[in-house]
């Protein structure tokens, strides 16, 4: 069990955070090392785009596990790869996994030991709230990103993605304004605004997809 701390303790204590760019900071903030996050919106609003390019960015700091469960390792995962330059990353910093149990899923991260790890989707693994719980109490020093699918409202859609929402660092809903996709974020670590994902021009459309 931890100690209690003073106050001057408390102030002076050091938290390891990532200094992001100027291209990440306005979405993100300066998060520390085990940030949690959540991105959800309506289908073709850049969700996994943005998830994507994050995981590009987020190679440079350490090796990402990417688990694509409702995707799958597909063409149009890896027309969203290439657009966001994932050839671009140092070889072996991205594992691309398509696990659908939630036990493969925690074997596979304690064995890759990666510092950053993405859920796509919430739904799609049927994550519940208490195995969120017993992910990031088993890996207290990981980052978790965690997609998710939106209701008509606006929210993320189902009691346990609502309830994630309110237990991460990091709320990033995406969608779509002007031809573009957009994201807005609210995050524990800093002031944020509005981010581009990608323009109209941008998008592969050859199936109708934006986003």
């Amino acid at each position: 069990m931890a100690r209690n701390k003073g106050i001057q303790e408390f102030l002076d204590k050091k938290f390891d955070y990532y200094d992001v760019n100027s291209t990440f900071k306005p979405l993100l903030g300066l998060p520390e090392k085990n940030f949690r996050a959540i991105v959800w919106g309506d289908s073709g609003s850049g969700k996994t785009t943005l998830s994507m390019q994050m995981t590009a960015y987020l190679s440079t700091w350490g090796k990402v596990y990417y688990n694509s469960v409702e995707q799958g390792l597909s063409k149009s995962l890896q027309d969203v790869a290439l657009r966001c330059n994932i050839d671009k990353c140092k070889p072996g910093s991205i594992m691309f996994d398509y696990c659908q149990t939630f036990e493969g899923m925690v074997e596979k991260i304690d064995k890759g030991k990666p510092r950053f790890v993405f859920i796509d989707s919430i739904q799609y693994m049927s994550l519940t709230v208490k195995q969120y719980i017993q992910l990031i109490e088993t890996f207290p020093r990981r980052a978790f990103v965690l997609v998710s699918w939106c209701d008509k409202a606006g929210n993320p859609k189902y009691e346990a993605a609502q309830n994630i929402r309110y237990m991460v660092d990091i709320k990033i809903q995406t969608y779509q304004h002007n031809n573009r996709c957009m994201a807005r974020s609210d995050s524990r670590f800093g002031q944020t605004s509005p981010y581009t994902i990608l323009t109209k021009t941008q998008a592969d459309v050859r199936n109708g997809l934006f986003g």
